[in-house]
């Protein structure tokens, strides 16, 4: 009973003693976070590793930059994140390896570039002066301390703009300013997670571990874009109410029925690039907006009732200075371009500019910008009009016309819902002659214009390039279906056949140019290829290496090694999700934007084996050596990047 006794204590004493996976020292400890206010990031960073590592986090808020910093300095707060890395912070801060992009915003009274502006005010301490100054050299950089003194800075110009994080997007927003983000104009730097110069080295290490995991990752960008559109729209509505705008009263909305713009389903609902924009933007400002238009109304009617103020909205509008005395736009959210359109071999090479088509019968939709395009371009020449894109279509296959305008996009979809071969191309020599800026049109009034000032802000927060791409098609595909029809006559059957021969040994050749003969696996010339221009920096790089292969050589035969390096590759291949190749003889390298946590499973699959020969009745274990490179602060030469494997194996056996 005693001895039970005794064991019982000492299986206690020893559990008590494990370090628990958050801290070594004292897993009850409280830790504190520096944040400033509304830091969204480090609060979703820090929450998720609280709950994984099941620690207390508390955190402690600070005005300024500055401030943030130096309580991590000191010891006062444990940890922080997003602090980019430099050489003077790292005599102070241990740094993870970066975890994610710091968003960046420009805070400007109306809506400005950075281009445009002479001064602007960044957060003392941070590294936006230094990045500012180097791209652009002409703008004055102040510094503040504090979002109330960016605010006064603002509002009484002393800058014309402000440019700082995130965590100060929801106060800028509230106090009126415009947000422009910044991160593709001028090149952030990734931001990591710090801790008090060794402190909590090893804790940062394992919450840079967990940051990096898939999860991870998606929770913070989703988080980060949810957080990002729902500011934003809380400040549009918030401006929808302060306009004087009747939020209740609803928008009544005319579409015209143009196949990528607005095509009328048979539900009743009206799908299309202007018809999604549209109502996502009445979504986005909480306005009520109910669709007035008729699947066959004309575009003309349309226009009418918008400059008589029956309606309040019309779409899509093609701007110009024209129709600015009868309407308000808002900002372009389409630039396609016009083409000239014919039938196949008419006049072919005869005109270089539309101006020369002084005889020609061209026809356009009624009322039309086109219409007022080519008054334009051709004054005093009469024009073939028509009430919709369908006449204009037939009008100019029977004949009635020899040309008509359309957009690129119109046309690729007339080709497209055609069940044959349409006779209609673009005039080679004229083609694409004007590029136009589509838009949303609003009554010519006081509201009318606030409207189009409200519209122009949701679209900033609109992916439009998508809302895009889901309607518009490429314009290679009627090439496509030419060639196709090409080759259903007997006399391109040979040409074809040829091609496709040629094909076959080329690719035959390229094959064995960069396929390692014995191995299947990539050669060394095409991993140099591959990385001719360097390798990206967050791409993961393991190098695997046999030991003792010359061995395996002398005492097995060259037949065994061959095989030895044989299996190596097959269960590399097999292992990895990216691309293996043979770099040397015994030497391989895999690579592909993986995880650290995947990495490190690949590393434990692979890094030893026994190799069987039931023929010879043979086996012995395979041992190698490994290197990784899992991401670096920019893109490296593939030899200066193997180089430091090199270098980090070597460390590691001498140690």
């Amino acid at each position: 009973m005693y001895k039970k006794l005794i064991l019982c204590g000492w299986l206690l004493a020893l559990f008590i003693t494990i370090p628990s996976r958050a801290d070594t020292n004292n897993p009850a400890k409280l830790y504190h976070v520096a944040t400033e206010s509304d830091d969204v990031v480090s609060r979703v960073l820090f929450d998720a590793i609280a709950h994984e590592f099941g620690i207390d986090i508390q955190y402690v808020t600070y005005t300024s930059y500055d401030d943030l910093l130096n309580s991590v300095e000191r010891g006062d707060s444990d940890f922080a994140a997003n602090v980019t890395y430099t050489e003077g912070r790292s005599k102070y801060f241990d740094f993870s390896s970066p975890i994610n992009v710091e968003y960046s915003y420009l805070f400007t009274r109306s809506t400005r570039t950075l281009n445009s502006l002479h001064s602007v005010a960044v957060p003392r301490g941070s590294i936006y002066g230094k990045l500012l100054e180097d791209k652009f050299p002409r703008l004055e950089v102040q510094y503040f301390n504090g979002i109330n003194e960016a605010q006064d800075m603002l509002k009484t110009a002393q800058v014309d703009g402000v440019v700082s994080a995130i965590n100060q997007l929801r106060p800028m927003l509230a106090k009126g300013y415009e947000a422009q983000l910044l991160n593709d104009k001028i090149m952030v730097h990734p931001v990591s997670m710090i801790a008090t110069k060794g402190k909590h080295l090893q804790m940062l290490k394992q919450f840079e571990h967990f940051a990096y995991s898939n999860d991870m990752q998606k929770l913070l960008r989703d988080t980060i874009a949810r957080y990002q559109f729902d500011m934003r729209r809380q400040a549009l509505r918030q401006r929808v109410l302060d306009s004087g705008i009747n939020a209740q009263r609803t928008l009544k909305v005319k579409f015209q029925n143009l196949p990528i713009y607005a095509n009328y389903q048979n539900d009743g609902q009206v799908k299309g690039i202007s018809a999604d924009v549209v109502m996502k933007a009445c979504d986005i400002l909480l306005l009520r907006c109910e669709i007035a238009s008729r699947e066959n109304e004309t575009w003309e009617h349309m226009f009418q009732d918008l400059r008589e103020g029956d309606i309040d909205v019309v779409a899509p509008i093609i701007i110009s200075d024209e129709r600015k005395k009868f309407v308000n736009f808002s900002d372009s959210y389409y630039h396609p371009h016009a083409l000239l359109i014919k039938r196949e071999n008419y006049k072919n090479g005869l005109y270089h500019d539309i101006s020369e088509m002084v005889v020609e019968r061209i026809g356009v939709i009624k009322d039309d910008f086109f219409e007022e395009l080519l008054h334009n371009i051709l004054p005093h020449k009469s024009l073939s009009t028509f009430n919709s894109q369908k006449e204009l279509v037939k009008a100019v296959l029977d004949g009635d016309v020899d040309y008509i305008v359309l957009s690129q996009a119109d046309y690729i979809q007339v080709l497209r819902d055609s069940p044959k071969m349409l006779p209609l191309v673009v005039d080679e020599r004229v083609g694409d002659f004007y590029q136009f800026d589509v838009a949303i049109g609003f009554k010519k009034d006081v509201n009318g214009l606030k409207l189009a000032h409200l519209f122009s802000q949701a679209l900033n927060i609109i992916d439009t390039d998508q809302v895009i791409k889901r309607y518009e098609y490429q314009p290679d595909w009627r090439s496509n279906m030419a060639l196709q029809k090409r080759y259903d006559r007997n006399s391109q059957i040979m040409l074809v056949l040829v091609i496709l021969l040629l094909l076959f040994i080329g690719f035959y050749v390229q094959r064995h140019m960069i396929i390692d003969s014995l191995t299947k696996a990539r050669n060394r010339r095409s991993l140099c290829r591959r990385f001719v221009h360097g390798v990206p920096k967050d791409l993961s790089l393991v190098y695997v290496e046999v030991d003792d292969f010359k061995e395996i050589n002398e005492k097995y035969g060259f037949d065994i090694g061959d095989a030895v390096l044989k299996e190596l590759a097959r269960r590399m291949k097999s292992l990895w999700k990216g691309q293996c190749y043979r770099f040397s003889g015994d030497e391989f390298v895999a690579v592909n934007l993986v995880s650290p946590k995947d990495v490190q499973a690949y590393i434990e699959h692979i890094e030893s084996y026994i190799y069987v020969d039931s023929e010879r009745e043979l086996s012995f274990p395979v041992k190698l050596s490994i290197g990784v490179s899992l991401s670096r602060e920019h893109a490296m030469p593939l030899s200066e990047v193997l180089h430091l494997i090199y270098q980090q194996m070597k460390e590691s056996k001498i140690s």
